[in-house]
């Protein structure tokens, strides 16, 4: 709700209970429609590599939504916009389970149609009702309560991602169907819809909705004269490029190169995430010691052993060597977030953080979503076209020598940084 004066301490402090509450279930709800379970399905469903790799960048490329989280805040405030968005982001899930009974009815093309179309409306949504929290985070809190409630935000958010997937992994031992599947995504969805009703209790003033009724081209002409803010956009699509080549594709590589059960797919899924939990711990410390320059550059470097882990991959499964990857995808995938956001907050002044967080985020996320599509999609075709149809892993032992190769110029454009003056390195309270 929007408040025609400054926010009471009162205010504040229901405001931030209602956002844990939101952290809390919405963290249900995204363990259940997060990306394993959605290639899970894909894959169950028979939709094509092409569209698996699509949807693999669906992640990112939602950030073409940007603009329409940024004019819907500009017209009823952060807080609402984040509700209607995740009301719809909710509804394009549904759209993603409704695949199940047109598999099963036989319409192989409507099946394809509505899963890349749910993923993208579920992926944009939530880029587009995420644009103004941190500065909804601002509001919402003050100096001297800032880190904790940030860390207790965090902190229930994580525990809700545990306990579900957890549940997730044992429902998926009990049945591993595709209507087990269509269940998880419905109850997260509905989950989903339940985390939008408690944003409608958190107030703000009218400072953000006034900041998103800022014109965009005065700090677009900013940041593509900016040196150092192109040279950000560059390594930050490079980055996102290398995730999304290796993360996502390391799950596709262990359920189709190996055939493991949806069971056993979930507890790598499960390691992955416990990596990203153990590593966001360290970040800080990490990125305060070095800056997040060196972080970024380092978790980039530390995806090199992914491309090698699959290339000389055993042709029986091992549980413990097909762990390394995961470990290694999870630990960076939080290290790049991380240092991506610490970096951004210390080389872009307050007031044109909005503007320019939408152009980045756009060029960084979009823009790699949409070239991971291809480049994933065009090397699974290479190399299920050179693979052997008798091994289904020797496919990926040709499409990850390809990610090497791609991944050393992503290093090399994430190494342009410009660093950061020592005294930039901590992040304000």
């Amino acid at each position: 709700m929007i408040r025609p004066t400054a926010l009471t301490g009162e205010q504040k402090r229901r405001s931030r209970f209602f956002y844990n509450l939101f952290s809390f279930i919405n963290g249900i709800s995204y363990m259940c429609l997060g990306e394993t379970v959605l290639i899970l399905l894909a894959v169950k469903i028979a939709v094509p590599d092409w569209g698996i790799s699509a949807i693999a960048g669906m992640s990112y490329t939602g950030y073409l939504m940007l603009t329409t989280g940024k004019a819907i805040t500009a017209r009823v405030g952060a807080a609402k916009t984040q509700e209607v968005c995740w009301v719809i982001r909710n509804f394009a899930a549904l759209l993603v389970a409704s695949a199940v009974p047109l598999y099963l009815s036989g319409h192989p093309h409507w099946v394809t149609a509505a899963v890349l179309t749910g993923a993208f409306l579920f992926y944009g949504f939530r880029a587009a009702g995420v644009i103004m929290a941190q500065p909804l985070i601002g509001e919402i809190s003050d100096a001297e309560n800032r880190s904790g409630f940030l860390a207790l935000s965090t902190a229930v958010f994580f525990f809700s991602n545990v306990v579900t997937l957890v549940a997730v992994t044992l429902l998926l031992k009990f049945s591993s169907s595709v209507w087990m599947l269509a269940g998880i995504i419905t109850f997260g969805a509905v989950c989903g819809l339940g985390a939008a009703r408690c944003l409608t209790r958190i107030d703000e003033t009218a400072a953000l909705r006034d900041s998103a009724r800022k014109p965009l081209w005065p700090d677009l002409i900013y940041t593509l004269k900016s040196d150092s803010l192109r040279r950000q956009i560059t390594a930050g699509f490079a980055t996102n490029l290398a995730l999304i080549m290796t993360m996502p594709m390391s799950m596709l590589a262990l359920k189709q190169g190996y055939g493991v059960s949806d069971m056993t797919a979930m507890v790598y899924a499960l390691v992955q995430f416990g990596s990203s939990a153990v590593m966001s711990l360290l970040t800080a410390r990490i990125s305060e010691k070095f800056g997040p320059r060196k972080l970024l550059i380092w978790s980039c470097e530390a995806l090199l052993p992914v491309g090698f882990f699959w290339w000389f991959a055993p042709a029986e499964f091992h549980p413990i060597y097909c762990a390394l990857p995961f470990l290694v995808t999870g630990a960076s995938s939080v290290a790049v977030l991380n240092a991506t956001i610490h970096y951004f907050l210390q080389n872009v002044e307050q007031e044109r953080r909005v503007s320019v967080s939408v152009f980045v985020s756009v060029a960084t996320g979009a823009g790699a979503g949409l070239a991971g599509t291809l480049v994933c999609a065009l090397l699974l075709r290479f190399g299920a076209a050179c693979a052997d149809p008798a091994l289904p892993l020797s496919q990926y032992r040709i499409f990850f020598p390809g990610v090497l190769i791609l991944l050393i110029p992503c290093i090399l454009l994430t190494a342009r940084l410009k660093p950061l003056p020592p005294e930039k390195r901590k992040l304000p309270r």
